[in-house]
């Protein structure tokens, strides 16, 4: 997903906690949210708080959605609360890989490339790809 993708999937679905959500929509749009705030807070300092609280809520479904992506409840976000342990838990939460099993939070996302890469073949029908670089040994 692209950053303006993540954008517009997530403030469109601001209020939608159910579902799932890319590991990549969901830190686009984290990145989106931190420049927004700063961009708004170099120019004047209550209106960054605004924005933090304009985008509260769509970070909120984003993370509950992010966080279906992985297995796991939406109600873990309440780690939020624990200071700096919650948030080094939810941390590692957000930067998994998704469950590409489907489960009761819609089917399963997609974690890793789809087929598993096939080697180069020359006409022949040789395996072409070049060997691992490292030591070798003489034969």
């Amino acid at each position: 997903m692209t950053f303006g993708d993540s954008i517009k999937t997530c403030l469109t679905n601001y209020a939608t906690f159910s579902g799932r959500a890319s590991r990549s929509e969901y830190w686009w749009f984290q990145l989106f949210v931190f420049l927004v705030v700063c961009a708004v807070g170099v120019m004047l300092e209550y209106l960054a708080g605004i924005a933090q609280l304009l985008l509260f809520l769509p970070g909120l479904a984003v993370g509950c959605r992010r966080l279906h992506d992985t297995g796991r409840s939406g109600w873990w976000l309440l780690l939020l609360l624990i200071p700096v342990i919650g948030w080094i838990i939810l941390f590692i939460f957000f930067v998994e890989s998704s469950k590409v099993e489907g489960d009761r939070y819609g089917p399963g996302g997609q974690s890793g490339p789809s087929t598993p890469r096939e080697p180069m073949r020359s006409e022949e029908g040789r395996n072409t790809r070049p060997r691992s670089i490292g030591i070798t040994r003489e034969r």
